[in-house]
């Protein structure tokens, strides 16, 4: 039986504890080292696979107490594996249903480097649409590949309905704003 949630525990995450929780929720029990490959492995750009970023926020996580960090058998290097507490499910079941601006309104960072095409030529602008293009085509290679190997995680396929609808929206959008820039190079 789980026990109750006292009224003063601190459920709250930051993006990177969320994403380390979550990971460690879905693929645990692993050892840090996984944790980050994982990340480099993740078709997003929210990871962050840094030594200096995952090493911290595992040891947050694990100071209060939503995963436990158990060492290696054998390792020389101090190995840790972790896994999602009662403790930290209950502050993913949190997270999951804090629904925000985040979940309306994503970050684009193509959009907002939108704003600045006027510090392009018109060939330049050109030249970023096309760039766009080919970064959302990538995109989609790494999405299919990514869940040929990981297609057996829970809601896979609604997962990849999102990555792939976002990806369909964006790439429309994206060549939309070509042909403006194409046909009309004055207007921007």
């Amino acid at each position: 039986m789980a026990a109750p949630q006292s009224s003063t525990e601190d459920l709250s995450l930051t993006h990177a504890e969320a994403m380390a929780l979550m990971t460690a929720y879905r693929f645990g029990p692993l050892t840090t080292y996984r944790l980050r490959r994982l990340y480099d492995e993740a078709p997003v750009a929210s990871y962050s696979n840094s030594t200096g970023t995952v090493y911290p926020v595992v040891r947050r996580l694990s100071a209060r107490g939503l995963i436990d960090a158990r060492p290696v058998e054998g390792s020389r290097r101090g190995a840790e594996t972790i896994v999602c507490t009662e403790t930290g499910r209950r502050a993913l079941k949190a997270w999951v249903m804090e629904v925000g601006k985040e979940e309306a309104i994503l970050s684009d960072t193509a959009r907002s480097k939108l704003s600045c095409l006027a510090l392009l030529t018109p060939a330049e602008r050109v030249e970023w649409a096309d760039r766009l293009l080919a970064n959302l085509a990538e995109a989609t290679r790494v999405l299919e590949e990514f869940y040929a190997r990981h297609g057996d995680v829970p809601f896979a396929d609604l997962l990849q309905d999102n990555f792939v609808s976002t990806l369909e929206s964006r790439r429309a959008w994206a060549e939309r704003t070509r042909r403006a820039l194409v046909e009309n190079p004055a207007s921007y």
